[in-house]
C-alpha cells in the first residue's frame, strides 16, 4: 500500500515529538536560570548556558516549524485560510493573554515596590498592553525606542531580556500568518493577484523589520 507523506503521525511519533520540544523548552529555561541567578560564576563554564539556550531554542523551532507544515499541508485540501487563523489564534492566544495578563500585574507591581528598578524604563501605559495583544511589540515604527513590551522586572534583576519575557511570540505569529497565505493563496500570488500579494506584504512587515534589524 503506497503511503501518504501527510498521512496522520502515529501515537508514538507524536509523543517523541513532543517530548523533544518539552526537553527543547526546558533546555532555555535553564539557560536563562543559570545566567538569571549566576549559578555558574567559574570562567569555564559562562558559555554553557548561552549553548545550551541556544541549542534549546534551534531544536524547539526546528521540530515546530516541521509539525506545522506537515498538519498545514495535510488539511489544506479541506481547509480554508479563515480555519486555519482560527486554530493558529486560539492555540496562541489561550496562553498568551493569561501571561499577558499576569506579566502586566506584575509590572505594575513592581513598579510600586521596586522603582529604582524602572529607572532606565518608560511609564507602562495602555498602549504597552494593546501592542502586545495585537503582536505589534517588534514594530519599533509604532512606539518609539521599541518600548511596546511589557517588561516583567522584579527588583535589581529582570526575569527576561529588555525586549520583554514574550518577545518571540510576536515574530512567530506573523511568520504563521504569512506561511498560511503563501499555502492558501499560492495560486493567487502566481496570478499576481494584488489584493492577496498585499495582504501578504502587511502581515510580513513585523517579521521583515526583525529580520533587518
Amino acid at each position: 500500500m503506497k503511503l501518504n507523506m501527510f498521512d496522520s503521525l502515529s501515537i508514538q511519533a507524536s509523543f517523541s515529538f513532543s517530548l523533544i520540544r518539552v526537553i527543547a523548552a526546558e533546555l532555555v529555561v535553564i539557560a536563562h536560570g543559570l545566567n538569571l541567578y549566576h549559578v555558574i560564576k567559574h570562567p569555564l563554564f559562562r558559555t554553557i548556558p548561552p549553548k545550551l539556550g541556544s541549542i534549546g531554542v534551534i531544536l524547539f523551532f526546528i521540530i515546530s516549524g516541521f509539525l506545522i507544515c506537515y498538519s498545514t499541508f495535510s488539511r489544506r485540501k479541506n481547509t480554508s485560510f479563515f480555519e486555519f487563523f482560527i486554530s493558529r489564534a486560539s492555540r496562541i492566544y489561550s496562553g498568551y493573554v493569561p501571561c499577558l495578563i499576569f506579566i502586566l500585574g506584575m509590572d505594575f507591581f513592581s513598579q510600586k515596590v521596586f522603582p529604582v528598578s524602572w529607572i532606565k524604563y518608560p511609564t507602562l501605559t495602555v498602549g504597552h498592553f494593546f501592542y502586545n495583544l495585537f503582536m505589534l511589540q517588534n514594530y519599533s515604527v509604532l512606539h518609539e525606542n521599541s518600548f511596546g513590551f511589557l517588561f516583567f522586572l522584579m527588583g535589581k534583576e529582570t526575569f527576561s531580556t529588555p525586549k520583554g519575557p514574550l518577545w518571540t511570540i510576536s515574530v512567530e505569529w506573523w511568520l504563521y500568518l504569512s506561511f498560511g497565505i503563501f499555502i492558501y493563496y499560492w495560486e493567487s500570488i502566481k496570478a499576481l493577484n494584488l489584493k492577496v500579494i498585499f495582504f501578504l506584504i502587511i502581515v510580513s512587515i513585523v517579521p521583515a523589520s526583525n529580520l533587518i534589524g
